[in-house]
């Protein structure tokens, strides 16, 4: 059988590379729009990295901001403010407690002072029964009035014995002057110290973009860590200033006039972003004062080819 071929069947040349050319730019469109959208989903998943180790971070320095003052007499600052050499944006700041940390396992402390006769040495006080509350054989203590005013110590015990359902004789290894002078009901209490005898420090700060718990790095990227403390200087409730420095204030006029703490962190993702380009200027949370000016970050060209996030937080300083 004899087949005809045209010369009109098939495809020439010229339809060949027309073809060949409408693939090639679907294809690359295809490429490009997968490309954009990987690039968006490593973003993305950089910056929720980021975010959580952020939030992880956060725990840490909450519990330490809440604990902070506890069992702290008045004479002590429970805040501290240093000096910090890292740029305008960052804060060292020292925390001062018994309990300082999201464990709280030094937070024991006890009330009702009472002696038994004749001893200076061997004050009862509340059972618990709790070992996180309750002292024991090792402890230091430091003996505080109802004020927060020390009236002895610290003291080491020795021993600890229990004295019907709700009562604990502890043995110190040092004698309480005067002891009627502090019998109940007056609210003395006895707080657990450090295992060296004295109250625990941590020092925030910030140091080539690591935020630092003592010399732990707990966060990588902070661009800007800052900590305002909201003052009520007169006295009637409401805060009247917010200061980054407590210098030049007394532990009296911390104790005192202390209402809240602000806490604010800058944190930039891991990994460039290729189509968003950040804000030049990144504005810190406003305080609650009219008239208080904004706090800014600028941003040079480089820094903005990441995304950044301000993690934010008001506490209530509740040792004070």
């Amino acid at each position: 059988m004899k087949v005809n071929i045209s010369k009109n069947d098939g495809f020439s040349l010229l339809e060949l590379m027309v073809a060949l050319g409408v693939l090639t730019i679907v294809i690359a469109s295809i490429f490009k729009v997968l490309n954009v959208q990987i690039s968006h989903t490593v973003k993305e998943r950089s910056v929720t990295l980021s975010q959580t180790e952020a939030e992880l971070s956060y725990s840490f320095f909450k519990w330490d901001f809440l604990m902070a003052g506890f069992g702290v007499p008045v004479t002590s600052a429970p805040f501290r403010t240093e000096d910090s050499l890292f740029g305008d944006h960052t804060t060292s700041i020292v925390l001062t407690g018994s309990a300082l940390g999201p464990s709280r396992n030094n937070a024991r402390w006890s009330y009702r002072v009472d002696f038994t006769q004749d001893s200076t040495s061997t004050p009862i006080v509340r059972f618990w029964n709790d070992t996180t509350r309750d002292l024991r054989m090792g402890d230091y203590v430091m003996l505080l009035s109802d004020r927060k005013e020390v009236i002895g110590g610290p003291y080491y015990i020795a021993y600890t014995e229990q004295r019907g359902s709700d009562s604990l004789l502890i043995q110190l290894d040092q004698l309480i002057a005067a002891p009627a002078n502090i019998r109940a009901p007056i609210g003395s209490y006895f707080i657990a110290l450090d295992s060296l005898g004295d109250y625990r420090s941590i020092t925030y700060q910030v140091e080539n973009e690591v935020l630092k718990r003592d010399d732990t790095p707990i966060l990588e990227n902070v661009v800007a860590f800052k900590v305002k403390f909201g003052f009520d200087d007169d006295g009637d409730g409401l805060i009247e200033t917010w200061r980054e420095s407590l210098s030049g204030l007394s532990a009296s006029q911390i104790h005192s006039n202390l209402r809240l703490t602000r806490v604010s962190l800058v944190v930039r993702s891991k990994k460039k972003g290729r189509a968003l380009i950040s804000p030049q200027t990144i504005v810190f949370p406003d305080e609650p004062i009219v008239g208080e000016p904004v706090d800014t970050l600028e941003l040079t060209h480089e820094e903005r080819k990441y995304s950044y996030f301000v993690v934010t937080t008001l506490l209530r300083p509740r040792n004070l």
